[in-house]
Protein backbone atom coordinates (compact mmCIF):
# COMPACT_ATOMS: atom_id res chain seq x y z
CA UNK A 1 0.00 0.00 0.00
CA UNK A 2 1.41 3.41 -1.26
CA UNK A 3 2.28 5.87 1.30
CA UNK A 4 2.25 10.08 1.37
CA UNK A 5 4.63 12.67 3.14
CA UNK A 6 4.12 15.94 3.14
CA UNK A 7 7.05 17.47 2.90
CA UNK A 8 7.80 19.55 5.50
CA UNK A 9 11.09 21.97 4.31
CA UNK A 10 12.73 22.75 1.15
CA UNK A 11 15.21 20.17 -0.09
CA UNK A 12 16.43 19.18 -3.39
CA UNK A 13 14.72 15.79 -4.98
CA UNK A 14 17.19 13.46 -4.44
CA UNK A 15 18.10 13.66 -0.95
CA UNK A 16 14.44 13.39 -0.56
CA UNK A 17 14.25 10.41 -2.39
CA UNK A 18 16.83 8.87 -0.81
CA UNK A 19 15.29 9.49 2.32
CA UNK A 20 12.26 8.16 1.79
CA UNK A 21 13.14 5.51 -0.30
CA UNK A 22 16.11 4.06 1.76
CA UNK A 23 19.91 3.49 0.57
CA UNK A 24 19.36 -0.25 -0.80
CA UNK A 25 16.41 0.56 -3.41
CA UNK A 26 16.63 -0.48 -6.52
CA UNK A 27 16.39 1.04 -10.22
CA UNK A 28 12.81 -0.75 -10.73
CA UNK A 29 11.70 0.80 -7.50
CA UNK A 30 13.59 4.17 -7.94
CA UNK A 31 11.93 4.88 -11.52
CA UNK A 32 8.34 3.94 -9.74
CA UNK A 33 8.71 6.55 -7.09
CA UNK A 34 10.17 9.21 -10.33
CA UNK A 35 7.02 8.30 -11.83
CA UNK A 36 4.47 8.79 -8.95
CA UNK A 37 6.16 12.11 -8.10
CA UNK A 38 6.39 13.69 -11.67
CA UNK A 39 4.28 16.20 -10.16
CA UNK A 40 7.54 17.64 -8.37
CA UNK A 41 9.50 19.43 -9.75
CA UNK A 42 13.54 18.44 -10.81
CA UNK A 43 15.81 20.02 -8.06
CA UNK A 44 13.88 21.92 -4.87
CA UNK A 45 10.88 20.30 -3.49
CA UNK A 46 8.64 22.94 -1.59
CA UNK A 47 7.62 22.79 1.65
CA UNK A 48 4.04 20.97 1.22
CA UNK A 49 4.25 19.17 -1.22
CA UNK A 50 2.96 15.76 -1.47
CA UNK A 51 5.32 12.82 -1.80
CA UNK A 52 4.10 9.90 -2.87
CA UNK A 53 5.82 6.49 -1.53
CA UNK A 54 5.36 3.44 -3.46
CA UNK A 55 4.45 0.22 -1.85
CA UNK A 56 7.61 -2.16 -1.71
CA UNK A 57 6.07 -5.18 -2.82
CA UNK A 58 5.13 -3.27 -5.81
CA UNK A 59 6.29 -1.70 -9.08
CA UNK A 60 3.58 -1.23 -11.16
CA UNK A 61 0.70 2.03 -10.41
CA UNK A 62 -2.65 0.65 -8.12
CA UNK A 63 -5.79 2.58 -7.86
CA UNK A 64 -4.54 3.98 -4.83
CA UNK A 65 -1.53 5.46 -6.02
CA UNK A 66 -3.26 7.55 -9.01
CA UNK A 67 -5.82 9.09 -6.78
CA UNK A 68 -2.70 10.15 -4.50
CA UNK A 69 -1.31 10.96 -7.91
CA UNK A 70 -4.08 13.36 -8.93
CA UNK A 71 -4.07 14.85 -5.60
CA UNK A 72 -0.60 15.79 -5.41
CA UNK A 73 -1.25 17.68 -8.83
CA UNK A 74 -3.80 19.60 -7.50
CA UNK A 75 -1.59 20.21 -3.95
CA UNK A 76 1.25 21.06 -6.47
CA UNK A 77 -1.20 23.96 -8.29
CA UNK A 78 -2.49 25.46 -5.52
CA UNK A 79 1.12 25.56 -4.07
CA UNK A 80 1.92 27.12 -7.53
CA UNK A 81 -0.28 30.11 -6.89
CA UNK A 82 0.14 30.78 -3.33
CA UNK A 83 3.75 29.70 -2.61
CA UNK A 84 3.72 30.47 1.38
CA UNK A 85 0.82 28.47 1.73
CA UNK A 86 2.76 25.45 2.13
CA UNK A 87 5.09 26.79 5.21
CA UNK A 88 2.31 27.80 6.78
CA UNK A 89 0.49 24.41 6.53
CA UNK A 90 3.89 22.95 7.59
CA UNK A 91 4.19 25.80 10.24
CA UNK A 92 0.79 25.03 12.08
CA UNK A 93 0.67 21.27 11.54
CA UNK A 94 0.48 20.44 14.94
CA UNK A 95 -2.80 22.96 15.68
CA UNK A 96 -4.49 21.76 12.32
CA UNK A 97 -4.31 18.51 13.34
CA UNK A 98 -5.72 19.32 16.65
CA UNK A 99 -8.32 21.15 15.20
CA UNK A 100 -9.40 18.11 12.65
CA UNK A 101 -9.33 15.28 15.58
CA UNK A 102 -11.62 17.77 17.68
CA UNK A 103 -14.25 18.37 14.45
CA UNK A 104 -14.38 14.71 13.93
CA UNK A 105 -15.46 14.28 17.86
CA UNK A 106 -17.57 16.39 17.37
CA UNK A 107 -19.46 15.54 14.24
CA UNK A 108 -19.10 11.94 15.86
CA UNK A 109 -20.87 13.65 18.93
CA UNK A 110 -23.88 15.33 16.81
CA UNK A 111 -23.90 12.11 14.71
CA UNK A 112 -24.80 10.19 17.97
CA UNK A 113 -27.10 12.76 19.59
CA UNK A 114 -29.15 12.94 16.21
CA UNK A 115 -29.34 9.30 15.73
CA UNK A 116 -31.30 8.95 19.33
CA UNK A 117 -33.38 12.19 18.46
CA UNK A 118 -34.42 9.92 15.71
CA UNK A 119 -35.00 6.85 17.34
CA UNK A 120 -36.48 8.89 19.94
CA UNK A 121 -39.45 10.72 16.94
CA UNK A 122 -39.57 7.00 15.58
CA UNK A 123 -40.47 5.49 19.06
CA UNK A 124 -43.04 8.11 19.01
CA UNK A 125 -44.44 7.66 16.22
CA UNK A 126 -45.23 3.71 16.98
CA UNK A 127 -46.57 4.36 19.83
CA UNK A 128 -49.02 6.54 17.98
CA UNK A 129 -49.81 3.56 15.57
CA UNK A 130 -50.23 1.28 18.57
CA UNK A 131 -52.63 3.40 20.11
CA UNK A 132 -54.84 3.54 16.75
CA UNK A 133 -54.48 -0.29 16.28
CA UNK A 134 -56.19 -0.57 20.01
CA UNK A 135 -58.69 1.32 19.39
CA UNK A 136 -59.23 -0.28 15.84
CA UNK A 137 -59.42 -3.73 17.98
CA UNK A 138 -61.63 -2.55 20.72
CA UNK A 139 -59.11 -2.70 23.33
CA UNK A 140 -59.58 0.90 23.57
CA UNK A 141 -61.91 3.39 24.31
CA UNK A 142 -62.69 6.27 21.82
CA UNK A 143 -62.16 8.46 25.15
CA UNK A 144 -58.96 6.71 26.32
CA UNK A 145 -56.92 6.85 22.59
CA UNK A 146 -58.47 10.74 22.35
CA UNK A 147 -56.53 11.71 25.74
CA UNK A 148 -53.40 8.93 24.64
CA UNK A 149 -53.14 10.48 20.86
CA UNK A 150 -52.95 14.13 22.09
CA UNK A 151 -50.06 13.31 24.90
CA UNK A 152 -48.13 11.33 22.19
CA UNK A 153 -48.89 14.25 19.23
CA UNK A 154 -47.97 17.00 22.27
CA UNK A 155 -44.61 14.60 22.68
CA UNK A 156 -43.85 14.86 19.36
CA UNK A 157 -44.27 18.25 18.56
CA UNK A 158 -41.45 18.77 21.25
CA UNK A 159 -39.35 15.97 19.36
CA UNK A 160 -40.04 18.17 16.19
CA UNK A 161 -39.34 21.66 17.34
CA UNK A 162 -36.41 24.06 14.98
CA UNK A 163 -34.14 22.67 13.20
CA UNK A 164 -35.45 18.86 14.06
CA UNK A 165 -38.43 19.17 11.84
CA UNK A 166 -36.40 19.71 8.88
CA UNK A 167 -34.10 17.19 9.59
CA UNK A 168 -36.74 14.73 10.04
CA UNK A 169 -38.38 15.09 7.04
CA UNK A 170 -42.17 15.08 8.61
CA UNK A 171 -42.83 18.95 7.97
CA UNK A 172 -45.96 19.00 7.93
Amino acid sequence: MAQSYINDRTTDYESLKSRLMGGGQNRQRSDHFDVLNRHLRPGLVAPGQLVIIPDASSVSCSGEEAWLMRHAEQVRRSLELNTSAGAVVIGNYDLLQSFLAYGSIGIGSATSAWARHLDEVAQTLEEIEQVHQRLRSGHLSRENFIRQRQTLFSRLELQLQGAARFGTGLRG
